[in-house]
């Protein structure tokens, strides 16, 4: 090993991506501190100019050491992961060794380390991604803090990896006293990144309630502008367990949300949104999974591992999908330390870039819902520009149409998604939602929308709300019984005719009902005529007909045909046009004193046997007469 001066081994076409220790083996350790020594510029090295800037840990003497070296180049990604300190960065290519002292740091314990082009000498290092740990000691050979970076050299001629950035909006952000999104928010992070850097291209996988009740706000605004263009995925119009709804048998109304979100996003993109893209936060099961199919999915990407950068065949229980899976150590938007951690990441994608069997596709994927990192994002996102060389920013949906993921036998990859071991149901309320909607069905088909739409829609928003993640059992019941209120209010103004007897003089006769509405607003009912011993010659059915009830009283004139003399009972039944809720009912009486067909024609018989029996019974006493008569002792008659 030998020793040289300070950064004379960087040749000018040298870039330089600083990042931090986040994992230990295979990416997966907790990331190390770094004992207070920072990164503070993320930005590569260029040809004419290269900075260097450290924060100290802390309080320093002049004797402190820094201590630089640079290691052999990783050629594969693997390698790369292992790379967590000095110990594990491989050989030792060059090193620099200098007194705090020398380096003259600033007040606040900032060091700066610059150097011209000329002033870096020849020496040359091996294209690829080269470890480069910082430690500082005292002088007594004492820890006092240690990073580790990554020097990018890339070939002449670089081949670059497909790199995709997308961002999942399904979190309500916290709101400032003015009720727009507050400026700490992840939500409000991202926009401000993103609007800022309008050349990064974005997928974004957006709630459009959100959209929509922010669409005042000037960070959707700015969004909305920010994203023309560029490709917007659809999503239900409010975060929903698509699983549980299923497992309810809500499945339409899961349907009925993916379409408000469809119709939603359109307006807030001007053009439809991708329907066969889903992003996921975590790796679905093949029960989930299948959903999402059957709902129009065609492409999945997630985090989690296993990671395949290359698109690959997942199987689902309802068919396959293409695959892109990202790796959790991509996903943390809030690291400790946000800058290295960034640069960390563009390191990874350098290597992806530079080794010969790198994947064909990356995605960066994040969540508003989870903490932000201001520094992290914007870190990230110039580092990405930096390094466009060695990546080709695009969409999600590029991303998938790359090269995919074969066996050695050349056939695509495919692999089968864990099958569900839980049925997920929703937190109680279930009966509660069923009657509000039932209740909402009814009145919707009693009004016109100029009338009370607006009291339905209401309602009706408030109601499919409450199948939103999120929502326990309790407030799903308790906001139900308030719809369910809310709508019998507005029915309690319907009465039936208030009388108690229906007298008929003659067998078919015309008598007057009234209905009362004492609402504002006209309504439409059916009005149910139910007697065994009566027909309603108006009515088609003889029954039932639909009336359009305005304010105030509504006569209606009908003839009523009693089947019988006497008296009998007419209920009279108010219900909505679709059936499905009473509304009110009233039993009368109905008193007949006209003799029916079958009375008179039972009493026309009856007289005649009568007559028959008192014709036969005279004719026979008669006879019985005749033979009576009294003859004298001769025989002879008196």
């Amino acid at each position: 090993m030998r020793r040289i001066t300070a950064w004379s081994l960087l040749a000018p076409m040298l870039t330089f991506v600083a990042t931090t220790v986040l994992f230990g083996e295979l990416g997966s350790a907790a990331q190390p501190s770094t004992g207070g020594l920072e990164l503070i510029d993320p930005t590569p090295l260029d040809a004419d100019d290269v900075e260097l800037r450290l924060r100290l840990p802390g309080l320093v003497e002049a004797d402190d050491v820094i201590n630089l070296t640079i290691h052999e180049t990783i050629s594969n990604r693997a390698g790369f992961l292992v790379t967590v300190d000095r110990a594990s960065a491989g050989d030792v290519m060059f090193s620099f060794e200098s007194d705090v002292g020398s380096l003259d740091p600033s007040v606040t314990g900032l060091v700066e380390l610059s150097f011209a082009a000329a002033e870096l000498g020849t020496a040359e290092a091996a294209v690829g991604v080269h470890p480069v740990a910082v430690e500082m000691t005292t002088a007594t050979g004492a820890a006092l803090g240690s990073l580790l970076t990554y020097l990018v050299v890339p070939p002449l001629i670089p081949t670059p990896s497909q790199v995709a950035l997308a961002l999942v909006m399904d979190v309500r952000p916290t709101e400032n006293a003015a009720g727009t999104i507050d400026d700490d928010d992840p939500v409000a992070v991202w926009i401000d990144a993103l609007v800022e850097r309008p050349d990064i291209p974005v997928t974004l996988q957006p709630v459009p309630l959100l959209l929509e009740d922010y669409a005042s706000d000037q960070r959707i605004r700015a969004l909305q502008t920010r994203m023309a263009g560029e490709l917007v995925v659809s999503g239900p119009f409010l975060p929903i367990d698509e699983r549980a709804l299923a497992v309810e048998g809500f499945g339409d109304h899961a349907g009925e949300l993916m379409q408000r979100g469809v119709d939603s996003l359109t307006s807030f993109s001007g053009t439809a949104p991708d329907s066969t893209i889903q992003l996921s936060a975590s790796r679905p099961d093949a029960d989930l999974a299948g959903i999402w199919r059957d709902r129009g999915v065609r492409s999945l990407v997630s985090v989690g591992d296993p990671t395949f950068d290359s698109p690959v065949e997942a199987e689902t229980v309802t068919g396959p999908v293409v695959l892109l899976a990202t790796p959790d150590r991509f996903g943390d938007a809030s690291p400790d330390n946000p800058t290295i951690a960034a640069n960390r990441i563009l390191a990874e994608l350098a290597v992806i870039a530079i080794s010969s069997d790198h994947p064909t596709a990356s995605v960066l994927l994040y969540n508003t819902g989870t903490n932000t990192d201001p520094e992290f994002v914007e870190s990230l996102l110039d580092g990405l520009l930096d390094i466009h060389s060695l990546v080709a920013l695009s969409s999600v949906a590029d991303a998938l149409a790359t090269n995919p993921l074969t066996t050695s036998t050349g056939q695509r990859l495919t692999i089968n998604l864990k099958t569900g071991t839980d049925s997920p149901r929703l937190d109680g309320g279930v009966a509660e939602y069923r009657t509000a909607e039932q209740m909402l069905s009814a009145y919707r088909s009693m009004i016109r929308d100029e009338h009370t739409g607006f009291l339905y829609d209401e309602q009706a928003d408030k109601l499919i709300s409450l199948l939103g993640s999120g929502v326990t059992g309790a407030q799903r019941e308790q906001a139900a019984g308030e719809i369910v209120d809310t709508i019998k209010i507005e029915l309690q103004t319907i009465r039936p005719p208030p009388i108690g007897q229906v007298n008929l003089t003659s067998r078919t006769a015309t008598y007057p009902f009234a209905f009362q509405n004492n609402s504002s607003y006209p309504v439409r009912i059916e009005a149910r005529f139910i007697s065994d011993k009566a027909r309603f010659v108006d009515l088609e059915d003889g029954e039932s007909l639909n009336l359009w009830l305005e304010p105030g009283v509504t006569p209606l004139e009908t003839r009523v045909e009693a089947l019988s003399s006497g008296s009998f009972p007419l209920r009279i039944e108010l219900v909505s046009p679709d059936g499905g809720l009473l509304l009110g009912a009233v039993d009368l009486e109905v008193r007949s004193t006209a003799p029916s067909g079958i009375g008179v024609l039972i009493s026309v018989a009856a007289g005649g046997v009568l007559v028959l029996w008192w014709g036969r019974e005279l004719i026979r006493s008669r006879r019985r007469s005749r033979e009576q008569v009294p003859t004298d002792a001769h025989g002879s008659t008196a």
